[in-house]
């Protein structure tokens, strides 16, 4: 527990040194975001920290009980596409999400290996 109130007070020093940094444009910039995610009748809540420089998107995620994973990935034009990737019993697993901007929020399609939990549907709220 102690590293990760560690972890997450690092993160929060450098989202707030990348947030005076960074040369982002668009709706979406360095913070904190909710992200609602369902798979196979299942509802997912989660919290994505997301870094935002030019293009470019980095951070972690937090999935209450799973805990903090990283993310990766890329803005091109409204198109978000972010990989999150977690260690499982010594596995790197990973899952895809692509998501285009609608208003307020970004919404589209999930896909991992099925031992990453497959496929399913999320909306990240930019407000």
């Amino acid at each position: 527990m102690r590293k990760k109130c560690v972890l997450v007070m690092m993160l929060m020093i450098l989202l707030a040194a990348t947030q005076v940094a960074a040369q982002t444009s668009g709706p979406i910039h360095s913070g904190w975001y909710r992200v609602d995610s369902s798979a196979y009748g299942n509802y997912y809540p989660a919290m994505w920290m997301l870094l935002v420089k030019n293009n470019s998107i980095s951070g972690m995620s937090y999935w209450g009980g799973e805990g903090f994973h990283k993310m990766e990935g890329n803005l091109q034009g409204k198109t978000l596409t972010v990989t999150r990737s977690w260690n499982e019993n010594g596995k790197v697993l990973q899952q895809v999400y692509t998501g285009t901007i609608k208003g307020n929020t970004i919404e589209g399609t999930f896909k991992a290996a099925l031992e990453a939990g497959g496929q399913g549907t999320w909306k990240l709220y930019l407000k």
